[in-house]
């Protein structure tokens, strides 16, 4: 059930004359869950980011969708609208181990003529007996696909077993922009390499880039908002998105994506939603609220 959504259209990264389109809705799919959903559509795509050597691998005159896609599920059904939901934990007086979150996940993925890749990260909360005591247990799961291959990262990896792992690398020169690039690597559970184990050599590299652009798509400086008066955080935030790229390459630094994932973001429909939820809460401080 789609219950909010909304729009901008900016310019991207390095002020290009193609558009893209950011489209935003918050969904309710299943009745313990809240989806936050954001589109970037784009009738063709060229990478303009700092890996100048990934630019030929991506580049397309064909049209694509980036996705991003923020969830949480709760152990019980949520009240059909959002704002009464801090009501709704209130007069029930839940009890922290009969509601609860069960899990939290992020996804990264793209759609294209001829790709589909895809990177998810999720934080799970199992419900486990110990001591005669219930208590939460937490585990964090991570994978990627390329559509064809899907594989698991190790999130426990041991070094002491598996060999130690390549150093993550990461911006590390000040040039007064705000954006950032890091090369991080993922042991994966799968013996990708076929030599008959698992260790420090079946990895491989995230590779991400993240700026924060205004609406024009200029990448920020402190200068902006320093120099430009805000009379409010929300006129700040109708003027600034957040850009994140992300490849997976390969250890021998070929594309495991068919592609990249470059999404843009904003933050227009939350700051929508949290201006109703305020508002609720104050009819609820004020006993106007049903």
């Amino acid at each position: 059930m789609l219950i909010q959504q909304g729009n901008r259209t900016l310019n991207k990264m390095y002020m290009e004359i193609l558009q893209e389109i950011e489209k935003q809705a918050i969904s309710r799919e299943k009745p313990n869950s809240i989806e936050f959903i954001n589109l970037t559509k784009r009738n063709d795509y060229k990478y303009n980011g700092y890996f100048k050597d990934y630019a030929s691998e991506v580049i397309s005159k064909k049209p694509r969708i980036d996705i991003l896609k923020l969830g949480i599920e709760f152990s019980q059904p949520l009240p059909q609208r959002l704002t009464q939901l801090h009501s709704y934990i209130l007069k029930e007086n839940r009890d922290s181990l009969n509601f609860y979150i069960k899990r939290v996940y992020l996804e990264l993925s793209n759609k294209s003529f001829n790709s589909s890749d895809k990177l998810l990260q999720e934080v799970v909360f199992e419900k486990v007996k110990e001591n005669n005591e219930e208590k939460l247990e937490v585990k964090f799961n991570m994978l990627i696909s390329n559509g064809y291959q899907t594989y698991e990262i190790d999130t426990d990896y041991d070094e002491e077993l598996k060999g130690e792992l390549p150093q993550p690398l990461n911006k590390e020169i000040l040039d007064g922009k705000l954006w950032t690039w890091s090369k991080i690597p993922l042991p994966l559970k799968q013996d990708i390499n076929s030599d008959g184990t698992v260790n420090n050599q079946d990895i491989v590299w995230m590779v991400t880039e993240n700026y924060l652009i205004q609406n024009s798509g200029e990448v920020l400086t402190p200068k902006f908002f320093i120099s430009n008066n805000f009379k409010d955080p929300f006129s700040l935030i109708k003027e600034v998105a957040i850009e994140s790229i992300v490849f997976i390459r390969k250890n021998d630094n070929t594309n495991f994506f068919k592609r990249n994932i470059d999404v843009v973001g904003t933050f227009d429909i939350i700051l929508n939603l949290t201006k109703q939820v305020a508002l609720s809460i104050s009819g609820v401080l004020s006993g106007s609220e049903n």
